[in-house]
């Protein structure tokens, strides 16, 4: 809308212009489709990208599992090899590490109490007598 004035400032009439609006109807038409297909593509895109970061996001974990999966009783020797940044992953890697060298240990010390227990009883049981535990209380055996 423009005013149109006289030469006192009076306005004498207004001036509107008028346009069609199927231009605009069919630039928002456009629009519309592009913005659609648009949000398709960036949603398409952001799937594809979070599916790569989570893959290399669980890639340490799924390595640390194979190798974990590979140690067993018979051969506490192997650890695992992780080459990543410090993070969560190589403490647990570290503690994980350490885990074969605690259960050697403990099985060495079992070995040798079962070895030195075993040697007692046979020392022991050559005497005249020797003495039982049972869960009612003490049980006195003589061998003759």
């Amino acid at each position: 809308n423009t005013p149109v004035s006289d030469e006192g400032g009076k306005i004498i009439y207004w001036i509107r212009s008028v346009q069609s609006m199927d231009f605009m109807s069919k630039t928002v038409e456009k629009m519309t489709g592009s913005i659609i297909i648009g949000l398709i593509l960036a949603l398409l895109l952001a799937g594809i990208g979070g599916h790569i970061i989570v893959n290399n996001a669980f890639k340490p974990i799924i390595k640390v599992t194979e190798a974990a999966e590979k140690i067993n009783v018979s051969d506490l020797s192997l650890r695992i090899n992780y080459r990543g940044t410090a993070s969560e992953i190589k403490k647990l890697v570290a503690n994980f590490n350490k885990m074969p060298g605690k259960l050697k240990n403990s099985f060495v010390k079992e070995r040798r109490f079962t070895s030195d227990a075993s040697h007692e009883l046979r020392t022991h049981s050559r005497g005249s007598s020797f003495q039982l535990l049972d869960i009612y209380g003490k049980i006195r055996c003589n061998r003759a």
